[in-house]
């Protein structure tokens, strides 16, 4: 392998469904820890920072995998997944 040259991950759809819930969880863990912040009047830069990483994370993830991060499930796809035009 050259050292200029980084290997080219690949997940199986198992691996990426696994990635999926565990970001699902803790996006939803650090936007918890983001409200509870502001409740309580407490500065809250660094769990916002984690927030959004979290979701960021998420959302390439579930992109990897074509799904749609805004479905209510998995089991919806994003348009380029569709064989049709409509």
């Amino acid at each position: 392998m050259d050292r200029n040259t980084l290997p080219t991950p690949e997940f199986t759809p198992q691996e990426l469904s696994w990635l999926q819930d565990v970001l699902d969880d803790l996006r939803a863990i650090t936007f918890n820890q983001v409200i509870e912040a502001k409740h309580r009047n407490k500065p809250c830069e660094a769990e916002e920072a984690d927030y959004k990483m979290a979701r960021a994370l998420r959302d390439k993830v579930y992109h990897m995998n074509g799904r749609d991060t805004l479905a209510p499930g998995k089991h919806q796809v994003r348009w380029w997944d569709q064989r049709h035009d409509y």
